[in-house]
């Protein structure tokens, strides 16, 4: 299949060691069908950590990358290592890049790592999204991370999803600007109504997300906080798109890799965010 430009992604893989990148590398190229089964770093098996050395390491050496096409889009994903004694290989795939995804561990936070790739990211000037990971791990905190991340990382953050459950009752997301629910059994995606435990919240965040939406367009902010007109579907997602395109805005967004939930989800975000013109 020939893909317009408008169709493809080139993006990278970033984050500290142990924040579950190359697990959810294995998830999307599952849910992407570019393998068969899902490996684990224990079997040495994973798709990106295949040389010998990470093999017997455990960990990835080598930036890695390959190609995954989903609905129309073909999207080429770099995966890196996180140990800070491979940065060189981290750094030059910012070069040839148009996007970033920080994944962060919804246990450990921020670490040394994820703050080392952050400013090189805003050196090289890459709109970049947020996923806190792992959120199926004992003690995942999805709240406490993405606060630490406002108050340490950029009051620019703001999040897109709130996880539906934490650690072992992780089972889904809610995307604040549609409003929709989904929960996940093996990767596949079910929509559903949100639940009433979590319409609070949902409301608080989602108001929290248009208020910084509305803040990088002056038009929509007017309609907004002087005439109390909630922007549209279409506009709160095309602002938001040129928000990110110009690092205004950074979106937060929650998954498991090692249980693939929210991993469909984080593909069709990367469709949807065409990271440059």
């Amino acid at each position: 299949m020939k893909y317009k430009t408008s169709q493809i992604r080139n993006i990278v893989l970033l984050g500290h060691q142990g924040s579950g990148k190359t697990i959810l590398m294995e998830s999307l190229l599952y849910n992407a069908k570019a393998i068969e089964r899902r490996g684990t770093i224990e079997d040495g098996n994973t798709a990106m950590d295949y040389t010998p050395e990470e093999i017997e390491r455990k960990n990835s050496i080598y930036s890695a990358s390959s190609p995954l096409y989903w609905k129309d889009h073909k999207i080429n994903c770099i995966d890196t290592p996180g140990f800070m004694d491979f940065i060189a290989e981290v750094r030059a795939t910012l070069k040839v890049v148009e996007g970033a995804i920080l994944s962060v561990s919804a246990v450990s936070g921020i670490e040394v790592g994820l703050e080392k790739v952050w400013d090189y990211t805003r050196e090289e000037k890459l709109a970049s999204l947020i996923l806190i990971n792992k959120m199926d791990k004992e003690n995942a905190n999805f709240y406490k991370v993405y606060e630490e991340l406002k108050k340490n990382i950029s009051k620019d953050i703001i999040a897109f999803q709130i996880p539906i459950g934490e650690s072992e009752k992780f089972k889904g997301v809610i995307d604040l600007i549609e409003g929709s629910a989904w929960t996940f059994d093996n990767g596949e995606a079910k929509r559903i109504d949100i639940p009433q435990e979590y319409q609070a919240k949902y409301k608080e965040y989602r108001e929290k997300l248009i208020e910084k939406i509305a803040e990088t367009n002056d038009k929509i902010l007017e309609k907004y906080l002087l005439e109390g007109i909630e922007p549209t579907l279409e506009e709160l997602k095309t602002t938001a798109l040129e928000a990110i395109r110009d690092e205004k805005i950074f979106p937060i967004f929650c998954a498991s890799g090692y249980k693939n939930i929210a991993v469909s989800n984080l593909l069709d975000i990367l469709t949807f965010l065409r990271f440059s013109l």
